[in-house]
């Protein structure tokens, strides 16, 4: 059986949880960083690729405009949800 992996951003990393939904618990793998803080992230409809848009930009009330923005493509391991950078941050 496939494990069910969460994912959480804080700042510029990512971080695996693998998730024992009977058991209701969390194990911390492993945790990859993007060029800036995560703003959004979503799954490629396949599920095999996750893509990460980052920005130096503050928060929603800072009017600081970005200085720069990337878009981080991630492969995930289809038996334990690992991360891995696939190419080049843009």
């Amino acid at each position: 059986m496939k494990k069910l992996a969460l994912y959480s951003a804080v700042g510029n990393e990512i971080t695996q949880y693998d998730v024992d939904v009977e058991g209701a618990l969390l194990t911390r793998r492993a945790s990859i960083k993007v060029p800036s803080n995560v703003q959004y992230a979503w799954f490629h409809p396949s599920r095999r690729q996750l893509y990460v848009a980052s920005s130096d930009r503050g928060s929603a009330h800072d009017k600081k405009p970005a200085a720069s923005n990337h878009l981080t493509a991630l492969s995930i391991d289809s038996e334990t949800g690992a991360l891995s950078r696939h190419g080049s941050d843009i």
